[in-house]
C-alpha cells in the first residue's frame, strides 16, 4: 500500500509521515518520509518518538500496523 500511495503522490517526501502502531509493550513510533525507500525516524518529540537514522522503508513498515499521516489531497 506504501508504494501505491507513494506512485498516486499521496505521499509526499518531507511531508508524509509514518506512524507504527506497537498494541502493546511499546509506545507508537514516528518517521518522515524521505523518498519511496526511505523513511528517517523523528526523535525531537517527547512521546511516540521514531527509532533515529535513515531506515529501509520496506523493512520498518514490514514490522506492525501502519498508517499515513499528512497526505496530499487530490481534487477532481
Amino acid at each position: 500500500m506504501f508504494k501505491k500511495l507513494s506512485e498516486e503522490r499521496y505521499i509526499l517526501p518531507n511531508f508524509s509521515v509514518i506512524r507504527l502502531m506497537w498494541n502493546v509493550g511499546r509506545e507508537d513510533e514516528h518517521f518522515v518520509v524521505r523518498s519511496e525507500t526511505e523513511l528517517e525516524g523523528i526523535t525531537d518529540i517527547p512521546a511516540h518518538a521514531g527509532r533515529k537514522g535513515i531506515h529501509n522503508a520496506r523493512k520498518v513498515l514490514e514490522e506492525c500496523a501502519w498508517e499515513a499521516l499528512n497526505l496530499k489531497m487530490k481534487y477532481d
